[in-house]
């Protein structure tokens, strides 16, 4: 009798251990699941924020989850980034979901436009957690934003990799100025509206608030910007494209969640699904930064057509954290003539000549070294290929003599 009871012991606590550990596993199974779902959505939310669109609930109509209710909506008012929120995960799933995440996403308790309250385990507890899966827009990997202070804009410091702005200021976009030079700043939080520093902000008569966009001091409601091709308030609902006098006038229309900037028009999407959106703006990728105004068509350095006026679109760049960076001198516009001499860069347009030709002049394209006046040259590579001396402290800052 003893013995059987000891039999029936041992298979009970195999029993207990073989439950214990398939409910383990379903639960790493069910964070994983989880983790997957989210990376579907952000495949299917991504391009569609790059090019200037809304995310919509159908989009997500087929993508379902059986540990976790995933909210309606996009977060999109967090910088270069969008949050996807879940909700009514369990405590286990949610510890599991911390130890599987890989460096494309950041698991957020809370998001805003002032930053990201990054997920601990000690913030996952009972059986209805709520959490954001928060992506890159163009979905580059996460990294430490900062490791010392000289990392970090003016007012901030370095704090656990991230760079914190002090005396109770938070980092905002640069919205004193209607351009697309977007940097950054520290920013009182009264002043913050959908991730813009404001200079003057307007009481509306529905009680919102929202930023003077205008560059004449002329505010306009909340819900539209300001053209100072007609000096007209125009609504970001307003159908069709509504024009500039110039491209730096056009970024007013980036407070309009719905609409997209291009030169001199503000448009209710960009005209080439190839472009990317870069702070609202419509911009060839990089490996094709080179655009015929006349198609909206973006090139590479090797699709240019001979003799033929470019404009160079894309004057970003990506900085160490696979954020965009402003970049507009001619060290980085110019870059291609640095070992190439046979190209115009200038004035933000390029072209492309033959193997023995240069050009030093738009409109006056294409010539060989003896239809040149090599004193207009303005790149090493041009003058050293026209037997030229060129005198300057780099490749394209100097004077070419012959």
């Amino acid at each position: 009798m003893v013995e059987m009871l000891g039999v029936l012991a041992v298979i009970g606590v195999l029993s207990i251990t073989g439950i214990a550990g398939f409910k383990t596993a379903m639960d790493k199974h069910k964070a994983n699941e989880l983790l997957q779902n989210a990376l579907m959505r952000a495949s299917v939310i991504s391009p569609k924020i790059l090019t200037g669109r809304i995310p919509t609930l159908s989009d997500f109509s087929n993508l379902k989850n059986d540990s976790a209710l995933f909210d309606e909506n996009v977060v999109t008012n967090i910088g270069n980034r969008f949050g996807i929120k879940v909700s009514k995960v369990k405590e286990s799933v949610c510890k599991n979901i911390l130890n599987m995440k890989n460096n494309i996403i950041f698991i957020a308790r809370q998001v805003s436009v002032t930053g990201l309250t990054e997920l601990k385990t000690s913030d996952c507890s009972g059986d209805d957690n709520s959490f954001y899966f928060v992506f890159n827009n163009n979905l580059t990997p996460f990294s430490p934003m900062c490791t010392t202070n000289n990392d970090c804009i003016s007012g901030q410091t370095c704090q656990d990799g991230q760079c914190v702005c002090k005396n109770g200021k938070v980092e905002a976009i640069n919205g004193y100025y209607i351009d697309f030079n977007h940097s950054k700043m520290c920013c009182s939080p009264e002043m913050v509206i959908n991730g813009y520093c404001c200079r003057t902000i307007i009481e509306n008569d529905d009680g919102t608030r929202s930023c003077c966009m205008s560059p004449n001091s002329t505010c306009c409601p909340a819900g539209s910007f300001w053209s100072d091709y007609d000096n007209a308030c125009h609504s970001c609902d307003e159908p069709g494209d509504i024009q500039m006098q110039n491209a730096n006038s056009s970024a007013s229309c980036r407070f309009c969640p719905n609409r997209v900037a291009l030169y001199n028009f503000c448009r209710t999407e960009c005209p080439n699904p190839e472009m990317i959106l870069v702070d609202r703006y419509c911009t060839c990728p990089l490996e094709k930064p080179y655009l015929n105004t006349t198609t909206n068509e973006c090139f590479g350095l090797d699709e240019l057509s001979l003799n033929k006026s470019y404009s160079i679109n894309n004057r970003y760049k990506k900085g160490k954290n696979g954020e965009w960076v402003y970049d507009n001198t001619r060290e980085y516009m110019c870059r291609f003539l640095k070992d190439n001499p046979h190209y115009y860069c200038g004035g933000g347009m390029m072209a492309k000549c033959t193997d023995n030709q240069i050009s030093t002049k738009l409109g006056n394209l294409c010539k060989t070294c003896d239809q040149v006046d090599l004193t207009t040259i303005k790149f090493q590579s041009q003058c050293e290929f026209c037997n030229g001396t060129w005198d300057g402290e780099n490749w394209f800052t100097g004077s070419c003599t012959p």
